[in-house]
């Protein structure tokens, strides 16, 4: 808990999956709309094939940097010992 508190472990990495399936959730139910409205079928199916994978590079590229800093922190405490 120390930790967290002085932000010296991140909360971002637990709660990025978090976000990504929010977004999901949010991208499909926006796309199952999108299939009602006239003229925009192909629209709504883009968006349901497109938005989860555009999503899930998203999350995976704020996860990189997380790690990122991780490892960094890792080399840190072995350089320092």
């Amino acid at each position: 808990m120390k930790d967290f508190l002085l932000f010296r472990r991140m909360l971002s990495p637990i709660v990025i999956p978090l976000l990504f399936w929010v977004l999901v959730v949010l991208i499909v139910i926006g796309g199952v709309r999108e299939l009602f409205v006239p003229w925009h079928l192909w629209k709504g199916m883009q968006v349901l094939v497109l938005g989860p994978l555009l999503a899930r590079v998203f999350c995976e590229l704020l996860l990189i940097l997380f790690r990122i800093d991780e490892s960094l922190n890792i080399i840190k405490a072995n350089k320092s010992e």
